[in-house]
């Protein structure tokens, strides 16, 4: 019995071809891409908007005052007279604001044992020495520092081109062999899309021809219609009994 050849519907996609389908895919990943790096850019810089206040904390360890932590905080309105405090993230601590600007929307605190954070900023140490009337000439220490100038010079006096430039021109040639593979790449992809589209293609040429004829099984199963063929009814070449 012949077989049903409608099995060969492919999903109703024989009017798309695999390279237009390639392409929908791509141009769809290419806006979700581009939508995904605008969206976060904004919300980054929404974040630096909103938390514009840089921390820098201090504490003690030891017998040494060091540097642990590098938070930002953001402004918190508490009352509708005006009054606002800091919200500190990470640690999800409210301190007061800072009146010590030590740079731009930067400010230092310091712990302290009782784990208060205090606001500070450095002092004079030359108004400190001159009020103490010190007056610190480190002899060794200048000696040291004209020793190290002589010899930075005549390290870097007669300082080669591949010294001076190797880095810069083996980090050219990482960037433009990254180029070229990526150009093949593209190049290959190209190639690949095209053979997709050539198959698919293929595969919608033999779908229609396929669906021409289960139409015409089917159109010879209902009309009963059998094939013919030739008899030969000579009796040439029998051997009379």
């Amino acid at each position: 019995m012949p077989a049903d050849l409608s099995i060969f519907n492919f999903g109703g996609f024989s009017g798309f071809s695999g390279g237009t389908i390639m392409s929908i895919f791509f141009y769809i990943g290419i806006i979700i891409l581009v939508v995904g790096i605008i969206g976060g850019l904004v919300i980054f810089l929404m974040y630096l908007k909103k938390y514009k206040h840089k921390i820098v904390v201090f504490k003690k360890i030891g017998n040494n005052i060091q540097k642990v932590a590098i938070k930002r905080a953001k402004r918190l309105n508490v009352s509708r007279a005006g009054d606002y405090l800091w919200f500190v993230q990470g640690v999800k601590k409210y301190i007061p604001p800072a009146l010590i600007q030590m740079g731009k929307e930067e400010y230092w605190y310091y712990i302290r044992a009782d784990g208060e954070w205090i606001n500070f900023g450095l002092k004079d140490i030359d108004a400190l020495q001159k009020e103490a009337g010190a007056f610190f000439i480190d002899t060794d220490m200048r000696m040291s520092r004209i020793t190290t100038e002589r010899h930075l010079r005549a390290v870097f006096k007669d300082e080669g081109f591949w010294k001076k430039y190797g880095e810069m021109m083996m980090m050219a040639g990482f960037v433009l062999i990254v180029t070229v593979c990526l150009i093949v790449l593209f190049t290959r992809l190209s190639v690949l899309a095209d053979s997709i589209n050539d198959l698919a293609s293929s595969m919608r040429t033999f779908y229609e021809e396929s669906e021409i004829l289960n139409e015409l099984v089917m159109s010879n199963r209902n009309n009963n219609v059998l094939p013919t063929r030739d008899i030969n009814t000579s009796t040439s070449g029998l051997i009379p009994v």
